[in-house]
């Protein structure tokens, strides 16, 4: 290359720098930006309102024999198509399934309790501190006289002992008492034919 070109580069890359400093510092020195603080906010709104709520009841009623079993408490919504009552020969029948109810559902507490997705996680001191928490939830519900949240209570209580017994090794596995309350099921089931 010549040194005519170099210079000419030169001096073009000098323009080129002075320029871009020069902007810089003019924009720095002369651009004002209007700032503003952001807060971050959460808005609830309720709107109190009175009113009129108008259903369309009616009134179900059922003249043949037997023994009525509600499935519903009275008061209830019900959805069109759902069963209301089944209607039994007998009260013996009404109580047989309402025990298949509580061993079905004892029956899924114990193999919840044997599963080892649940037992396999699970720390022996932290099932304990929830056991020590539900007792003293059921003598406050017991002294209370709330019996269907003692009831949930008992309930929850004796999953997490079930629980408890499988993880300390206490109880190996709950099968023999699972086929015990199967076969209780089956006994029932024949006592509520005919529903």
């Amino acid at each position: 290359m010549n040194s005519l070109t170099v210079k000419i580069l030169t001096g073009l890359l000098s323009v080129l720098i002075i320029t871009t400093i020069g902007s810089q510092i003019y924009s720095a020195l002369t651009e004002r930006h209007d700032t503003e603080e952001a807060v971050l906010v959460t808005i609830n709104e309720d709107i109190a309102f009175k009113g009129v709520i108008i259903r369309d009841e009616k009134v179900v009623t059922y003249d043949g024999g037997g023994v009525l079993d509600y499935t519903y408490s009275d008061g209830s919504k019900i959805s069109v198509g759902n069963t209301i009552a089944s209607v039994y020969s007998s009260e013996d029948a009404v109580t047989a399934k309402n025990k298949i109810k509580i061993l079905e559902s004892e029956i899924a507490a114990l193999e919840r309790a044997q599963n080892p997705g649940t037992t396999n996680y699970v720390q022996p001191e932290t099932l304990k501190s929830k056991i020590d928490k539900e007792y003293k939830e059921l003598l406050s519900y017991s002294s209370q006289d709330n019996f269907s949240e003692f009831a949930k209570t008992r309930e929850d209580m004796s999953l997490v002992m079930n629980i408890y017994n499988i993880v300390t090794k206490t109880e190996q596995s709950y099968d023999e008492r699972i086929s015990q309350l199967q076969a209780k099921v089956k006994e029932l089931e024949k006592q509520t034919s005919g529903s």
